[in-house]
């Protein structure tokens, strides 16, 4: 007996990759108020990639690091039902979660790193991440930054595209380290959806 064939139109399954989503959080609601508005700017490059990582199969992994905050809302929506939230009790998203044995047990190889701050604890779950053996790949937009003598956060992407300097944004790290870094989350996407259908 024949096994039916899959629809040519039928979304690829991206196999070896996970996307980290690090310390995108805002402080949760109480009996008073509801949820605080994000101090994030320029969120919709993140939405899309998680989105598209989604429709792939990717593992996506979200990250918290203040003990009394919330990932915001609309990302994990975005995720849904897919995404695993794992709090961390450091800058590195490695240390004391078990991350490395979680993705090597999956076979994950490669991982698509994001989020908040990309000079500090992206910029350190990359570094580990590196030593540990796995490829990574970014792009400009989805990772971010404290904006200047403000309380808001943006992604660098943003910042340029703005004139606001960004001195601090570890741009240069991730242009060296990843395997491939992208300036817009549009070529990251297409990349991702190349990659599935040549599996």
């Amino acid at each position: 007996m024949n096994k039916p064939r899959p629809s040519p139109s039928a979304t690829p399954v991206l196999k070896k990759h996970a996307l980290l989503v690090i310390d995108m959080e805002m402080r949760p609601a109480d009996s008073r108020s509801p949820l605080q508005q994000s101090t994030f700017r320029d969120l919709q490059a993140l939405h899309s990639l998680i989105r598209a990582v989604k429709e792939l199969q990717v593992p996506i992994f979200f990250f918290h690091y203040m003990r009394d905050n919330v990932i915001i809302p609309s990302l994990l929506q975005a995720a849904e039902p897919a995404g695993e939230i794992i709090r961390k009790y450091d800058f590195d998203a490695f240390a004391c979660t078990g991350l490395v044995h979680k993705l090597r047990a999956s076979g994950t190889t490669t991982l698509i790193v994001s989020g908040f701050d990309a000079e500090v604890c992206v910029k350190y779950t990359a570094q580990t991440a590196k030593r540990a053996g796995f490829d990574l790949l970014s792009a400009r937009d989805v990772l971010f930054t404290p904006i200047p003598e403000t309380e808001q956060h943006a992604s660098i992407r943003y910042l340029y595209e703005n004139g606001i300097p960004a001195p601090d944004s570890g741009e240069e790290y991730y242009r060296a380290e990843c395997a491939r870094f992208f300036t817009m989350t549009q070529e990251l996407e297409g990349e991702l959806r190349t990659r599935a259908k040549r599996q």
